[in-house]
């Protein structure tokens, strides 16, 4: 089994898999596009993808499901590792998401799955498009703060 941290920008992507062991496989920076998928399926099926939830996570999910993928959601604001890192880079954020799934410590981004049934426009971002916090937290993509 493979295990893939994925660092998403709006521009760019960080991208690091690793196998059963921790070993680094792969690691790669990518334009965000399509790209992506296509580096994914060079490195074989057998794969869980880690995202952290950022505000235009919505389409990226989509598309590795519809491709297949075994995707996981990091609830950013709980993945400790990456939010209180000294040193702080998209090459080391992936490879310390592509770490906490192997190891089963990801903190997931539960309860969304249930508002992405059937087409619902308002909700998908596209490529280049990012929405304020204020936006996604109205649609439901980011929790509301205490």
């Amino acid at each position: 089994m493979l295990y893939t941290g994925l660092n998403y920008h709006r521009s760019f992507s960080y991208i690091t898999t690793v196998n059963d062991k921790g070993e680094i496989i792969a690691q790669k920076k990518l334009p965000s596009n399509g790209g992506i998928v296509e580096f994914l399926k060079e490195l074989g099926d057998r794969m869980k993808v880690a995202i952290a939830a950022i505000p235009s996570w919505y389409w990226l999910y989509e598309l590795l499901k519809d491709e297949g993928f075994n995707v996981k959601l990091s609830h950013p604001l709980k993945t400790k590792a990456i939010a209180y890192a000294n040193v702080k880079t998209d090459k080391v954020d992936s490879v310390t998401l592509a770490h906490l799934l192997r190891s089963d410590f990801l903190s997931l981004f539960i309860g969304f799955e249930s508002r992405l049934i059937g087409p619902q426009p308002a909700l998908l971002s596209p490529p280049g498009f990012t929405p304020t916090s204020r936006t996604c937290r109205r649609r439901g993509a980011l929790p509301f703060r205490d």
